[in-house]
């Protein structure tokens, strides 16, 4: 599979599409969204549990900073599944509650639901098309530290709002 990735010429990589076999597809219960009690609700509800446990213990308890900032991190980390679940629609099955988890998680990682979801689409529209993936430059040799205001820079001044 591979091989057939990095084909540079057109005729080749046609030829290998066509030979691929046909008619294999995924099954449908694994595009649906999942049941309303799953994986995602609990990586949700367990994120904003270690972010509150964090704040409180950084306010009130007497933990160690490193402590904190792994619980901290690993809270992101469960908000950002749930973000990147709920872009593609397959956190809830209830519309609804999928978006209020999206936008629930954007709270804690300091983005924006719609730019999150408009950005990561178009990331896997254009992947590792350095002119039109928005993460290329993360991904290839970007800081992870430019992940967020990247953000910013696709809402605002991507836009050409200030010039």
């Amino acid at each position: 599979m591979n091989q057939a990735l990095s084909i540079s010429d057109p005729v080749k990589a046609e030829a290998c599409v066509e030979s691929a076999p046909q008619g294999i597809s995924v099954p449908k219960e694994y595009l649906d969204p999942p049941s309303a009690w799953n994986p995602t609700l609990g990586l949700f509800l367990g994120g904003y549990g270690l972010a509150a446990l964090t704040i409180w213990q950084w306010c009130f308890g007497d933990w160690p900073l490193q402590v904190l900032v792994a619980l901290a991190f690993l809270a992101l980390h469960m908000e950002g599944t749930v973000i990147h679940d709920a872009c593609h629609k397959a956190a809830h099955p209830h519309p609804w509650i999928n978006q209020a988890m999206g936008h629930g998680a954007a709270i804690l990682l300091g983005f924006s639901f719609p730019v999150f979801t408009r950005v990561h689409l178009q990331h896997h529209s254009h992947v590792n098309d350095p002119k039109n993936d928005p993460d290329h430059i993360v991904s290839t040799f970007g800081p992870l530290w430019l992940i967020a205001p990247r953000f910013f820079y696709h809402e605002y001044l991507n836009q050409n709002y200030f010039w």
